[in-house]
């Protein structure tokens, strides 16, 4: 009989019936032996074990487990043999089989090598007793290959699942066929703010789209559509929603998960971008103000290189002070904008502001790229970009502040010279009052006492003298004032001048004439040079006349006795100059000026030793210049001075 074709169970129950039946001793000793080849022949030992755990029967693998021979054994506990209990422990296969028929357990013991996993079977033998007790079938077989690679899996699973659990972006397995989501992460139900039995079995659009259809470009390119038309892995931005509607920026991944050629699932990798993104909208906004700030800044700004002293970067306004373009300005450095000459004061005032000294470098002269130079104060501090060093410099254009401060000391200068001549003027104003009250008040003193004196004087020819004292004092009055109502009529600018064709020969005569007696009683030499042919001049007569009169009797009265004076005249470009020169005392070169001013006078103390009330000259200056000329004056101290006015050519002739 070919038991191998048998029923496991009946296979067993067989043999133990072949073994143990009652078929009796004959057919036993003759199965015996046949069926102990065969049970020795298995790769799991076999034992045959009565209902009160005694051992009848075991194959030579026991040998093998238990390092204990099977005769050894026969009629032995089995729970004492195999485990070294006194009593079976729960569970006990035998213990259910003698209740409820064959039971088949899991259980690890030691063998003699090391411990192992087993699978312990029981199957009952039917009616095969043996003493009055029922027999059961015992089998254990190793299965500790099986257990160790269970235990792998189990290992794996748990770390895979740690793994996928411990990414802190969402992740889903979708199955590509209906686009239901079969597995996801913690990440993701967190994300989702949804439990696992929410999600698995959904569809991806439905869980972070809330739609009831998948995503369609170009909006919301869905990832797993174009993972199936291309095979490649994928990446696309999303918004996604939780249960309560909020949007989070994702960036999504999709990875191909294959079943031979075929794309069976795919692993959807969601990462909130949120932060990044409202980050990198925070870094552009900053970006731009930071852009906004340093193009539209009316301050040039600099960023230079601190080791190689090169420009790293400036703003507009840096490039239309220096007038170069941007990539002209990033090939300089900071020799090339500062002119040669000033370096040595540009560089001290970089170290002082370096050591903290000064916190502006002020009035720093910068080139341009014309070679024209402009001012300004530049205020610097270290800045440090990617791990190297710049600095950042602002230049303010202080040309507008440079000119402001020149024109106001200027005008302080101005202020302080107008001071001056205020106190000048006043000082004069005081010497004008006391000249013409002087030159006022003595003819009429000089007047009063000599009529005083006439009339008391009894000798005629005696009074005659104190009263032609009288009359010349009178006189002299009566040209101090004539001279001042000149003056003013002269600066009157409504006055018209009435201008005729004069020779001056004949007038410089007629002068020569009137000065020459004075000039006589002090031995001075009058001499008259007038050019024959000397063309005519068109000025009012009588304030020509005046006006050499005036020249000539100065001439006279501030020379040296035994002195000369010269009236000459000539042409001189395309008018007529005239000169009076003389040998006198000569005027400081420092009032030169000033003895054209109303009143003025060189000496205006009241013991002066000339007369006057200071109008003669700048009566002079205002006729000349009233009648188209100029006047001039050249004088050295001590040898005399030279006068010199210009009147223009008439062709009138004489009437």
């Amino acid at each position: 009989m070919d038991i191998t074709k048998k029923d496991p169970k009946k296979r067993f129950k067989y043999l133990v019936e072949a073994m143990y039946g009652e078929n009796g001793p004959e057919a036993n000793a003759r199965a015996g032996p046949e069926m102990m080849n065969v049970l020795d022949a298995l790769p799991y030992y076999v034992m045959l074990i009565d209902e009160d755990h005694k051992i009848i029967f075991a194959n030579k693998v026991v040998e093998r487990a238990l390092d204990v021979k099977p005769e050894q054994i026969m009629g032995k506990y089995c729970p004492k043999v195999v485990h070294g209990l006194d009593r079976p422990y729960p569970g006990c296969p035998l213990e259910e089989s003698v209740e409820k028929g064959g039971r088949s357990v899991e259980r690890e013991f030691f063998d003699k090598d090391a411990g192992m996993w087993y699978i312990s079977a029981v199957y009952p033998t039917g009616q095969v007793t043996r003493d009055g007790k029922k027999i059961f079938f015992h089998t254990t077989r190793n299965i500790t290959e099986r257990k160790k690679g269970e235990r792998e899996i189990i290992r794996l699973k748990d770390f895979n699942e740690r793994v996928i659990n411990g990414i802190a972006d969402a992740v889903s397995v979708i199955d590509v066929k209906d686009f239901k989501i079969v597995g996801v992460n913690r990440a993701f139900l967190d994300i989702c703010g949804l439990s696992e039995e929410e999600v698995i079995g959904k569809t991806c659009h439905e869980i972070t789209h809330h739609l009831a259809t998948p995503c369609m470009p170009p909006d919301d390119p869905c990832p797993i559509g174009e993972l199936l038309e291309t095979g490649k892995p994928i990446t696309v931005e999303h918004v996604h929603l939780d249960k309560d509607n909020r949007e989070t920026s994702v960036e999504v991944s999709a990875y191909p998960l294959y079943d031979g050629e075929e794309i069976k699932q795919i692993i959807h990798i969601a990462k909130d971008t949120t932060r990044h993104k409202k980050a990198q909208e925070a870094l552009t906004e900053s970006e731009q103000l930071f852009k906004g700030i340093f193009e539209n800044v009316t301050d040039g700004i600099l960023l230079t290189d601190e080791e190689t002293k090169k420009f790293f970067t400036a703003n507009e306004t840096m490039c239309q002070m220096l007038r170069y373009g941007l990539a002209e300005i990033e090939s300089l450095g900071v020799m090339d904008i500062h002119p040669k000459e000033d370096l040595q004061y540009v560089l001290e005032q970089f170290e002082r502001q370096a050591r903290g000294e000064i916190r502006v470098a002020e009035d720093i002269p910068i080139r341009r790229k014309d070679s024209s130079v402009f001012y300004a104060d530049i205020s610097s501090a270290p800045i440090t970009i990617a791990g190297k060093t710049y600095t950042v410099s602002l230049f303010r254009d202080i040309t507008e502040r440079k000119n402001a401060e020149e024109e106001l000391n200027d005008a302080y200068e101005k202020l302080k010279r107008a001071h001056e001549d205020l106190r000048s003027l006043d000082k004069l104003k005081s010497d004008i009052i006391a000249n013409v009250t002087h030159e006022l008040r003595t003819p009429i003193t000089i007047a009063s006492g000599a009529l005083e004196l006439a009339d008391e004087e009894d000798d005629k020819e005696s009074r005659n003298e104190l009263l032609k004292l009288a009359r010349d004092a009178l006189m002299h009055q009566s040209s101090v004032v004539k001279d001042l109502i000149d003056a003013a009529s002269i600066v009157d600018s409504d006055k018209k001048l009435k201008s005729a064709a004069v020779n001056l020969a004949d007038i410089t005569a007629f002068v020569r004439m009137e000065i020459e007696p004075l000039a006589a009683s002090r031995k001075i030499e009058v001499d008259v040079r007038v050019k024959e042919g000397l063309p005519l001049v068109r000025v009012n007569y009588l304030q020509l006349n005046r006006v050499l009169r005036n020249l000539a009797s100065n001439a006279v009265k501030f020379n040296k006795e035994v002195g000369k004076v010269v009236i000459e005249a000539h042409e001189k470009d395309g008018m007529v100059e005239i000169c009076v020169e003389d040998t006198g005392i000569g005027i400081p070169e420092n009032q030169l000026e000033k003895i054209f001013e109303p009143l003025y006078q060189i000496d205006a103390s009241s013991t002066r030793p000339y007369g006057g009330t200071g109008m003669g000259l700048a009566i002079v200056k205002d006729i000349v210049e009233a009648n188209g000329g100029k006047i001039s004056v050249k004088s050295n101290v001590g040898e005399g001075s030279k006068f010199c006015f210009t009147l223009p050519i008439t062709k009138s002739v004489l009437i």
